[in-house]
């Protein structure tokens, strides 16, 4: 039991000290956008999706321009940063996305902190 107990404390002092020396700056896992990419920056407010920012942007790079959503980015100037994990795809353009109900998009969001809680 004793060493079941300290294998436990040990493994959340890692964590903690892991979580304490990341940020958003060291992670590997960002891409960045230009800013002229941004097709909405808005928040959720709807107590069972939580209370998160959000960005939806067309994706660089893509000749269809897929709309997507992100929930932990970072303006930097006339780029943002993007952490991939939570990152999700709403559509495959504007049209498209001009079509969503916002109770999908909400959900969209709602996703996308999810996968990058995981």
């Amino acid at each position: 039991m004793g060493v079941q107990l300290c294998r436990v404390s040990i493994m959340g002092i890692l964590d903690r000290l892991k979580k304490k020396t990341q940020t958003i700056n060291d992670v590997v896992d960002f891409i960045e956008i230009p800013v002229e990419n941004i097709i909405k920056e808005s928040r959720i407010e709807t107590p069972e999706y939580c209370d998160k920012n959000y960005i939806i942007y067309s994706s660089p790079g893509d000749a269809r321009m897929k709309i997507r959503v992100n929930t932990y980015y970072l303006l930097q100037g006339k780029k943002v940063r993007l952490c991939t994990h939570y990152d999700r795809g709403l559509c495959d353009t504007l049209e498209e996305y001009n079509r969503l109900p916002e109770e999908y998009i909400r959900k969209q969001v709602y996703g996308s902190w999810m996968d990058g809680a995981r």
